[in-house]
């Protein structure tokens, strides 16, 4: 004996796991760096107190893409990036802006990228040498 219910919950239980695989299938976006690396040289200081670079990416996958955060190693460097949404096949940039007042010598920044993507974290580095 059946109660209508009981055949109730079934369905409940059904839907939520028909949208539970839904979402383990779903393809995550695809961030792709033109370049991970950007090396700046030799910066002469007094000159240049301030190096601002940016870091080209592309969403490859078929989703929209949302970097969740940036953040740097130093607080010399500070990143800038979107906030909406990158849809599939869009380009975007993250904004890196170094002071170079208080560093001297060879330097490597490491900016870790936060997102949606296939890959959770990417690592990109600024390096180069302050004189």
């Amino acid at each position: 004996d059946r109660s209508p219910s009981r055949g109730l919950g079934d369905v409940y239980k059904r839907q939520l796991l028909q949208c539970s695989l839904a979402a383990v299938g779903q393809e995550k976006p695809k961030i792709f760096f033109s370049n991970k690396t950007i090396d700046l040289g030799i910066i002469p200081s007094e000159k240049t107190p301030c190096v601002s670079v940016n870091f080209i990416f592309s969403n490859k996958g078929k989703t929209p893409l949302v970097i969740y955060d940036v953040k740097a190693s130093c607080g010399c460097t500070v990143p800038t990036w979107p906030k909406a949404p990158i849809k599939p096949d869009g380009k975007s940039l993250i904004k890196v802006d170094f002071e170079t007042k208080k560093q001297k010598g060879v330097f490597t920044k490491t900016i870790f990228v936060e997102s949606n993507a296939n890959e959770d974290v990417i690592l990109l580095k600024l390096k180069g040498k302050v004189e």
